[in-house]
This record gives C-alpha cells, sequence and structure tokens, in this order.
C-alpha cells in the first residue's frame, strides 16, 4: 500500500493538473461500513425480521471438518435417524470397509459428535436388557450379580455390546445443516470479512435466509443445500433475493445445482437489468472442495471495486483513470489463480 500511495502522489504531482503540486496527501485506513445490515437490524422489530448473531465457537470450528466429508457425513445422519445404533450394525452394512468405520467412528467420538453407550443383551434370546454409560458398570456387583429377565442367567454371563447416538453437539450441527452455516462463515471471517457483517437464519414472513452478509458494503446471499438445489428451491431464493436487495446470491450446495434452477435463478436478472442493479451476481459452489478458492476470488473482486469507488475523487483530481490501472493488474492476477 505504501508503494501504492507514493506512486499515485507522484503521478498526480507530475500531471500538470493545476494546483496538483500542492496537494497535501493525508491517507488513512478506510473501514467497510455495514449500512444495509444496519438498516435491517433497525428495522427488525417493525417489519417483525427475526435474525441471530453469528456464534463462531471454538468446538464447532474444530469439528466442522467432519461433515465436509460424505462418509463422515453419511454415518452422523445414519446414526441420527435411528436414534442408537449398534456398532454390529454399521460394520455389517454391505459394501463397507468396517476398519474405515471404525477409525471414522473413533474421531467422531473423540470430537465429542457421538457418545459411545454399552447395552447389555441376553446371549439366548439376543433381546437388550439395559443400557449402561459405561464398560465398568457390568463389574459393579451390585450390577453383575442381577439376573437377566430372559434366561435367568447373572448380568456378568450376558453380551455386552458397544453402541452409538449423537451428541448434543452432534444434533446441533445437524439440525437443519447447521454445521454448513458454520463452515461458510467460518470461511468469510477466515477471508477477512468481520463476523459483525454477517447475520444468520434471517427470516421475514416466512422465508429464511440461511446467511446474510455485507462484504464491502455489498449485500451477499447465502443459500446453503446438504443435497442437490432444484428449481423448487431457486423460486423461493429469487423471491428472497429481490425483497432484501441482494448484490451478489451465493449457492452452496454438497451435490449440485440443477440446470432448471440455474435458468430460474438467471431468469432474475433481467428484472435486475431494468432497475440498473449489476448483473454478475450468481455465483455457484458446487461441492465443498472449491468453496475457500471460489469465495477468495469473490471476495477479491469485490475489495477491488470498493477500492475503485474510493479512488473516484482521485480520478477527478488527477484526470487519470487510476481504477482501471488497479482493475487490469489485480483482475488479471486473480485469473491466473484459477
Amino acid at each position: 500500500m505504501d508503494e501504492f500511495t507514493t506512486a499515485v502522489e507522484t503521478a498526480i504531482r507530475a500531471s500538470g493538473t493545476q494546483n496538483a503540486t500542492e496537494v497535501d496527501f493525508k491517507w488513512k485506513e478506510i473501514q467497510p461500513e455495514t449500512p444495509k445490515l444496519a438498516k435491517i437490524r433497525g428495522e427488525a422489530a417493525s417489519r417483525e425480521i427475526r435474525f441471530e448473531e453469528p456464534k463462531l465457537e471454538l468446538n464447532y470450528l474444530n469439528v466442522v471438518e467432519n461433515f465436509t466429508d460424505g462418509a463422515n457425513r453419511e454415518l452422523l445422519i445414519e446414526i441420527s435417524q435411528a436414534g442408537f445404533v449398534l456398532e454390529r450394525d454399521l460394520l455389517g452394512r454391505k459394501r463397507r470397509d468396517s476398519d474405515k468405520v471404525q477409525a471414522i467412528l473413533e474421531k467422531l467420538r473423540q470430537d465429542g459428535l457421538v457418545k459411545a453407550d454399552y447395552v447389555l443383551e441376553c446371549k439366548k434370546e439376543r433381546k437388550i436388557i439395559t443400557r449402561l454409560r459405561t464398560q465398568d458398570q457390568i463389574n459393579v456387583p451390585e450390577v453383575a450379580e442381577l439376573t437377566c429377565p430372559y434366561c435367568s442367567s447373572s448380568f456378568s454371563q450376558e453380551k455386552l455390546s458397544i453402541g452409538y447416538s449423537l451428541s448434543e453437539l452432534g444434533h446441533r450441527m445437524l439440525q437443519g445443516s447447521h454445521w454448513m452455516t458454520v463452515l461458510v462463515t467460518g470461511l468469510l471471517v477466515k477471508l477477512g470479512v468481520p463476523q459483525g457483517s454477517i447475520l444468520w437464519h434471517v427470516s421475514e414472513a416466512g422465508g429464511e435466509i440461511d446467511i446474510l452478509a455485507e462484504v464491502m458494503e455489498s449485500l451477499w446471499i447465502f443459500e446453503l443445500k446438504d443435497r442437490e438445489f432444484g428449481a423448487g428451491d431457486a423460486y423461493a431464493l429469487n423471491y428472497r433475493r429481490v425483497i432484501y436487495g441482494a448484490d451478489k446470491t451465493v449457492v452452496v450446495t454438497t451435490e449440485r445445482i440443477s440446470p432448471d434452477a440455474k435458468r430460474v435463478l438467471e431468469g432474475v436478472q433481467t428484472e435486475y437489468r431494468r432497475y440498473g442493479r449489476r448483473t454478475n451476481n450468481l455465483v455457484y459452489i458446487e461441492g465443498l472442495e472449491q468453496a475457500e478458492e471460489i469465495l477468495t476470488k469473490e471476495i477479491s473482486l469485490e475489495r477491488l471495486r470498493y477500492a475503485r469507488r474510493w479512488l473516484v475523487p482521485l480520478e477527478e483530481l488527477s484526470g487519470y483513470n487510476i481504477g482501471k490501472i488497479l482493475s487490469v493488474r489485480f483482475e488479471k492476477e486473480l485469473s491466473t489463480q484459477q
């Protein structure tokens, strides 16, 4: 930045413009404001807008990587739907590598997403007698000497098996695919978007926006789907992006965005052009592998647009298109990063 500002000062003083040599340059860092989010926050009560301030708790950020892996996520969803699953049933599924599943379960357990309970089973009748919190409970004399209601054997002689259920953290992260909200928010913050420039679960009159962020005074809507994004999703999203006046719409899905959905989303661009809004405001992230790379590029372009707006007074003073030079240099750099 020092190099850039020095070059600007030198160019203006050498331009021959009237009084250019007498200009006193006082540079300062400009912190982007959030006027659009401030308006939403201010009108929340009168418009009955509900939202959450983001909470990037450390344990959320530490475990979110478990959900980006398809095998891990599949296992968590399977346990969630069943409520409680015996380990042998998870390992016994066809076309499943038992060693890999055991490794995943251990990782999920260490990260606090699942909890393990022990099930005491009647060997003869193959029925569950009771559940124990720890394996050692069966060694307590008062428990070991109890009698099985099915075969009259003592508890110590029956079969002890391990099973899994979701922890409170696991439930929270899976509910409404909250892990995706945490993942995308974590990426935005990592890439320099202040946490105070982000809102979660913004809803008004029924429809909900997963993430609303103001990036360099530009309003971005994020729609997150842990499945294919279809045309029905696109119609609902179109309404929300129009009523909030989104400058950019980002669709993030673990699978793909259907061709019909893309046609529906891109159909709104005609209306944007009619009202003088910029039309290159759709970003598709299909699969999470490229999420950081795509968001890095989009945020960099947003910063470039923001910088160009602030350079307008200098351009008027110098009669020189400084912003164009900036764009030529940095847009070229961004394009080579793809």
